[in-house]
């Protein structure tokens, strides 16, 4: 009778594993990179051991939401659970586009918000008088104290596109605007 219900259990645990199995390879075999592929089946693999940990728990929008919250709890970075969160996002929609999960459903888990990410400055940062003393320091009446000054300019502005930071057409060349005028204007101001 004890090998009869060690073999069922065994049993079950086989189907379970395969049925886990199957359900990462939908997700998993539609990524490209490697690195995208380790990460997402290791947070597939922690959230399906944390579903599957209780049997009441449905694979719903709430339930997302919740191991989130649970993430959070635990201190994890919010890089680490936007992987996550990402990855369950996709599995939510190859099950749903596989008929494993209702669509309303997918897409309700689809919605979930990662973590807030509030950024982090790492390093020593310039003060705005550091800033506007490196900008002065290039002399614009040598050739590379322009360059210098051209150089810092493209710097300073963080290489946003040039609709954005409203660059005067050939100001710099002609001498009708300095680079300290136009970084006055438009990013120290």
């Amino acid at each position: 009778m004890a090998s009869t219900a060690i073999t069922i259990i065994e049993q079950a645990h086989s189907e379970q594993t395969s049925l886990r199995n199957a359900v990462q390879s939908l997700v998993l075999d539609g990524l490209s990179s490697p690195h995208t592929r380790r990460a997402y089946e290791q947070a597939l693999e922690e959230f399906l051991i944390w579903l599957c940990a209780d049997k009441a728990r449905p694979f719903t929008k709430a339930a997302v939401q919740r191991y989130r919250t649970e993430l959070q709890a635990k201190g994890l970075a919010s890089a680490s659970i936007n992987v996550r969160i990402s990855a369950v996002r996709r599995l939510a929609l190859e099950a749903g586009d596989n008929g494993l999960l209702a669509p309303e459903i997918a897409a309700g888990i689809g919605r979930v918000k990662g973590a807030k990410r509030s950024g982090v400055r790492l390093g020593r940062w310039l003060t705005r008088e550091q800033a506007e003393a490196l900008l002065r320091a290039p002399d614009p009446s040598t050739v590379k104290g322009a360059r210098d000054s051209a150089i810092l300019a493209v710097l300073s502005t963080g290489f946003q596109c040039p609709a954005r930071r409203n660059i005067p057409s050939c100001g710099w060349f002609t001498g009708t605007n300095t680079v300290n005028d136009f970084l006055r204007s438009t990013h120290l101001s």
